[in-house]
């Protein structure tokens, strides 16, 4: 089975207490953080309490060594197939970020933001789940 790389929209669910179903779905499967994600999901923190349940989340992807850190490649790839869809970069960075971080390992992206990220899972070849609605 595929690893999974879990976009912002869904961890935010999950924060939430909703969409349980699709952590069900998502067990027993190899999880790995983008850090672009990683990024967004620290720009949503507004308390100190928050902040301490986000790095709870996140220490065991830094333990286990689960933290894909795109490297320069990596954004002129990103910039290539922004480019090639016709998506604006102050727009789109991070999803294309997060295509070509999941690419790199061969993962699946989850998302409940399917419309930005077709045309770049298209042209990256990466699957986007979660089949389900």
């Amino acid at each position: 089975m595929n690893p999974l790389v879990v976009d912002t929209s869904v961890w935010i669910e999950w924060l939430h207490g909703r969409r349980w179903d699709l952590v069900d779905l998502s067990r027993d499967r190899p999880m790995f953080m983008a850090s672009p994600v990683e990024m967004e999901l620290y720009a949503g923190i507004h308390t100190t309490r928050n902040l301490r349940l986000l790095e709870t989340l996140l220490s065991p992807f830094s333990r286990h060594k689960c933290v894909i850190v795109p490297k320069r490649e990596d954004y002129r790839k990103a910039g290539q197939i922004l480019a090639e869809a016709g998506l604006q970069a102050s727009k789109h960075a991070n999803d294309a970020l997060i295509c070509v971080c999941a690419r790199s390992i061969g993962a699946e992206v989850w998302t409940l933001n399917r419309k930005d990220f077709i045309p770049l899972s298209r042209s990256l070849h990466v699957t986007l789940g979660p089949n389900q609605g």
